[in-house]
């Protein structure tokens, strides 16, 4: 999963080892459930497409509403690997004030074998 903002803002923005004690889950769809990390409150659906599920949420840390996109399954094949690979690289490339920029990224799954959801 990833939190994003309008306005580039790295403070605090941070991806590395984190603890369960650190996420929850939320219910945000009727078939998606997201484990985030708990600075991330008062998650919304906004909607869903072919990568995954989109909700609004509020960052406790910066203090400032972000948007979070959860990728399910970004490696079944090449196709959607190559897709959320590019995604990445563009959003933590592009820095406009329309155009929504990487603030974090992160997975709750602890081992490789487990990991599924971006």
């Amino acid at each position: 999963m990833f939190a994003t903002n309008a306005t580039p803002n790295f403070s605090g923005a941070h991806v590395g080892n984190k603890t369960d004690d650190e996420f929850y889950n939320v219910d945000v769809a009727p078939d998606s459930v997201f484990r985030v990390l708990k600075r991330y409150q008062n998650l919304k659906s906004i909607g869903s497409g072919a990568q995954g599920f989109v909700c609004s949420a509020f960052d406790t840390i910066l203090q400032q509403n972000v948007a979070i996109k959860k990728l399910s399954r970004p490696f079944q094949n090449a196709t959607h690997a190559k897709r959320a690979y590019r995604e990445f690289c563009i959003m933590n490339l592009v820095h406009h004030k329309n155009i929504i920029s990487l603030l974090n990224a992160f997975t709750p799954q602890k081992t490789v074998d487990e990991f599924t959801d971006v």
